[in-house]
């Protein structure tokens, strides 16, 4: 009974030491709530990103929280594609970090149309 229970705390503990553990090119979360990617602090610095300490544990030592919180022009930042939202588009290139962390753009407002019919566009 005694190991069965030893057993089960082992396997409770290691599962929530991995529960708080990042992982190399995951999502983190940067100063002032910005979304961020676990990736080195040369690669952060060269696409022009911040970094923070201790907001992924469990990587090694360069491996730091890095966010670009201004991309694109016209209010965009870098996040994750999954958090660019309705009325917005993402923009590869121009954010540090794997393919899924893109500079996310609001849509720009149509604001008519000219006599060709074209969309007239205006910056939000």
């Amino acid at each position: 009974m005694k190991l069965r229970i030893v057993a089960a705390l082992a396997a409770l503990l290691s599962t929530l030491a991995t529960v708080n553990a990042s992982v190399v090119n995951g999502k983190c979360t940067g100063s002032g709530g910005a979304p961020g990617v676990c990736i080195s602090t040369s690669s952060c610095t060269a696409g022009g990103g911040k970094y923070i300490t201790g907001a992924c544990p469990g990587t090694p030592a360069d491996i730091k929280c890095c966010t670009k919180t201004s991309c694109g022009g016209g209010g965009g930042n870098c996040r994750w594609t999954d958090q660019c939202g309705a009325k917005h588009h993402t923009v590869s290139g121009l954010c540090p970090g794997p393919n899924g962390f893109k500079c996310c753009v609001p849509d720009p407002i149509v604001c008519g149309r000219d006599a060709e019919g074209n969309e007239k566009r205006c910056i939000p």
